[in-house]
């Protein structure tokens, strides 16, 4: 009787810490989606200086996390040249800036190890001087 209620209480344990990981997996995949569109509609901060880089809090401003979660840039690289076949990029910005940067998002969760890993691509969506703009509309 006595092995029957430990076996009972244990199950109910495994099964209730499950069903809260599923529920931070989930939150944590939401957070992921957030950042990477708050990201995508921040605006586009430029490389100013050849052999420098710029500071991953450049964009802090633009992520808000969720409650118990706390989302980081972990690293920006910079496209070295826009006309190669493949995109590379560097960890220092080029001479002149490509208009394109990958950061690396990192998603925390605060009460636990669950964490979620994003790699996106901030294109500078800036539009030229020579092209006539419409107001709310991007280049």
């Amino acid at each position: 009787m006595g092995l029957a209620l430990v076996g009972l209480l244990a199950s109910m344990t495994v099964a209730l810490r499950s069903t809260q990981l599923q529920t931070e997996l989930v939150q944590g995949g939401l957070s992921t989606t957030q950042a990477s569109d708050q990201l995508q509609q921040a605006t586009y901060v430029p490389c100013a200086t050849s052999g420098a880089a710029i500071a991953s809090t450049s964009y802090d401003s633009a992520i808000t996390a969720k409650a118990g979660y706390a989302i980081t840039i972990e690293q920006i690289k910079y496209l070295a040249d826009r006309t190669s076949a493949t995109p590379v990029y560097d960890a220092t910005c080029p001479a002149v800036d490509q208009g394109a940067q990958q950061m690396v998002v990192v998603v925390k969760a605060a009460n636990t190890k669950v964490r979620a890993r994003l790699t996106i691509v901030k294109r500078d969506n800036r539009c030229p001087a020579a092209f006539p703009t419409v107001a709310d509309q991007k280049c």
